[in-house]
């Protein structure tokens, strides 16, 4: 069964991000429900209730690339996140 992770600006409270997030995984799931998904996320306890899907620590490098590396693809969604408005760490991390 292939596998997708998720990066994006999740578990950081953000309504429209969370949304953003909650579109992907509907529609992946729509057209190919045996897909295995799993997402990066800030809060990933949080993340894992709310979504019902396997999230990981976005801050551990250590995961994030385990997961990466785990996947057959990888998804980065969300709106603005090559930007530097907020922070330049974004432009950095993403």
């Amino acid at each position: 069964m292939p596998r997708i992770l998720i990066s994006g600006y999740y578990g950081f409270n953000n309504a429209g991000d969370d949304t953003v997030l909650y579109g992907i995984v509907t529609s992946l799931k729509k057209h190919q429900p045996s897909l295995d998904i799993a997402v990066l996320s800030n809060t990933p306890q949080e993340t894992r209730e709310l979504f019902g899907i396997p999230a990981y620590n976005r801050w551990n490098l250590k995961e994030v690339s385990q997961q990466i590396y785990s996947s057959d693809l990888l998804v980065m969604g969300g709106g603005s996140l090559l930007q530097d408005a907020t922070s330049p760490r974004s432009v950095i991390y993403y």
